[in-house]
């Protein structure tokens, strides 16, 4: 969708793209270290430590979300400078820069929340969450793209994750019950 809005942007997309994937891996190590300690926890039927070391993980990964943010909102157009040194690109990923710089915010729970529900095997839940969380992606980018183009792709995509990480913590109660 994004190619359809001309090079230019496609370029910026893709060094944000690169930027977002650098936020998720480094955010998604702190759910992975969750899935195991859930995963060995879950199998002795412990509630206490589960909702202990959600807890914990969680606060961390919200730091180091925080910590990404505001390196992203002091430094993006240094980090820019070193991905590319093409000013149109540059000056079109200074319009879309505020989606780079608010998604470890946003998107954070979306990963922790995976880390949890991986370790306690509850992955219908996962895939159903996906599902309503895609509905509202399709259905957000038919809204948005055709009035704000490309900054309608990025909210679409961070509703996305929003609604993903909303959606796994509104259901985290199932895990308790260890079926």
């Amino acid at each position: 969708m994004g190619s359809r809005l001309g090079n230019t942007i496609l370029a910026a997309n893709a060094i944000l793209i690169m930027l977002q994937m650098f936020i998720s891996y480094s955010l998604d190590g702190f759910a992975q270290a969750a899935e195991v300690l859930i995963g060995n926890e879950y199998s002795k039927k412990n509630k206490d430590k589960i909702i202990k070391i959600t807890i914990a993980s969680g606060i961390i990964s919200f730091l180091f979300a925080l910590i990404y943010f505001l390196l992203f909102y002091l430094f993006i157009n240094n980090i820019l400078i070193l991905m590319t040194s093409i000013e149109s690109v540059i000056s079109e990923i200074q319009k879309y820069s505020i989606w780079i710089i608010i998604s470890p915010l946003i998107s954070f729970l979306s990963f922790h929340m995976d880390g949890v529900f991986i370790g306690a095997n509850k992955t219908k839940v996962m895939r159903d969450t996906v599902i309503i969380s895609f509905i509202i992606f399709i259905i957000s980018l038919y809204i948005f793209v055709p009035i704000y183009e490309n900054h309608g792709l990025w909210l679409s995509f961070l509703l996305f994750l929003f609604f993903r990480g909303i959606l796994l913590l509104s259901k985290f109660s199932k895990i308790w019950k260890f079926s």
